[in-house]
């Protein structure tokens, strides 16, 4: 009989021995592809941080930020001007953060705020020509850096000129 045969025996210890490496790999693959995007996100919540911490600096120390500098903002109106943007630029980093953490968070959650956007945040910014200017320029600049990030922030927030 074939099962008595220690070469039939080799053979398949051979084959499994060839999965088992297969399912290793993939295993080892899907996991460093795990750690990938997690780093990858560690990096962006850290510099989410850091951009937070640059705009919160331009607000407590009165120094004119770039986009005052590039709206030609005059210097008695800095430190308005800058806490304004300032508090913008913290809700378009949140909806950043819940935009692209969405699968995590869930529908549910995540049309919660994408209706706050809506209701409360685009009436705000439409309601001041300071906060127009700067979502607008943020946009021409590509500070929303992610274009489904900014074409989902479009669709929440159709502000007009």
């Amino acid at each position: 009989m074939w099962y008595s045969d220690p070469a039939w025996w080799a053979l398949g210890i051979s084959i499994l021995s060839i999965v088992a490496n297969i399912f290793t790999l993939g295993y080892r693959r899907s996991h460093y592809r795990g750690e990938e995007i997690k780093r990858k996100s560690e990096i962006q919540r850290s510099l989410t941080n850091q951009a937070r911490e640059i705009n919160e600096g331009f607000a407590r120390l009165g120094v004119k930020s770039p986009y005052a500098h590039h709206l030609k903002i005059k210097d008695e109106k800095v430190n308005e001007f800058t806490a304004k943007a300032v508090m913008l630029l913290h809700q378009l980093n949140m909806l950043r953060e819940v935009y692209q953490n969405r699968v995590v968070l869930g529908n549910e959650e995540f049309q919660i705020y994408s209706k706050w956007a809506s209701t409360i945040l685009r009436p705000w910014v439409e309601a001041d020509a300071d906060l127009k200017n700067v979502w607008f320029l943020s946009k021409e600049a590509e500070d929303l850096r992610y274009p489904d990030f900014s074409k989902w922030l479009n669709n929440i927030l159709p502000i007009l000129k």
